[in-house]
C-alpha cells in the first residue's frame, strides 16, 4: 500500500482543481481570500502524505490526520465566507457543491482516525 492507495489522498487532490477555479473568480474581489483558498486546499494533501509516512507511529499518523481534517473544515469556512460575501460572479450553488465534498472529507478523516485508534486500542 502506498499514499495513492488512501481514498481521502486522493479526494483532498482532486478537490484542488475546482478550489482554484473558484479562487481565480474570487480573485477579481478579494485577493486575500483567493489566496487562503488556493492554500488551505493544497495543504491537506501534504500533510495526509506526511502522517501516512509516519505511520509507524499512531499518535504521528492520528496527529496529521487531525490536521488534515483542521484544513479541510477550514476549507468550509473559507466557502462559507466567499458564498456570504456574494461576489457577482460566483454562484452559491458552487460554493455548496465544494461545501459538500468537504464535509465528505472531514467526515472521512475522522472516520480513518477513529478505525487507528480501534487498532490501538486492540
Amino acid at each position: 500500500m502506498d499514499i495513492k492507495d488512501l481514498k481521502v489522498y486522493q479526494l483532498a487532490l482532486q478537490l484542488i482543481v475546482p478550489v482554484e477555479k473558484l479562487a481565480k473568480l474570487v480573485e477579481a474581489n478579494d485577493k486575500i481570500l483567493a489566496t487562503n483558498l488556493r492554500k488551505t486546499s493544497r495543504q491537506i494533501s501534504p500533510s495526509i502524505a506526511e502522517g501516512f509516512s509516519k505511520r509507524a507511529s499512531q499518535a504521528e499518523f492520528k496527529r496529521f490526520l487531525a490536521i488534515s481534517m483542521g484544513s479541510s473544515d477550514e476549507m468550509i469556512a473559507h466557502l462559507e465566507q466567499v458564498k456570504i460575501l456574494e461576489f457577482s460572479n460566483v454562484k452559491a450553488k458552487t460554493c455548496d457543491a465544494l461545501i459538500e465534498r468537504y464535509i465528505y472529507l472531514s467526515k472521512q478523516l475522522n472516520r480513518l482516525i477513529s478505525i487507528i485508534k480501534e487498532k490501538s486500542d486492540l
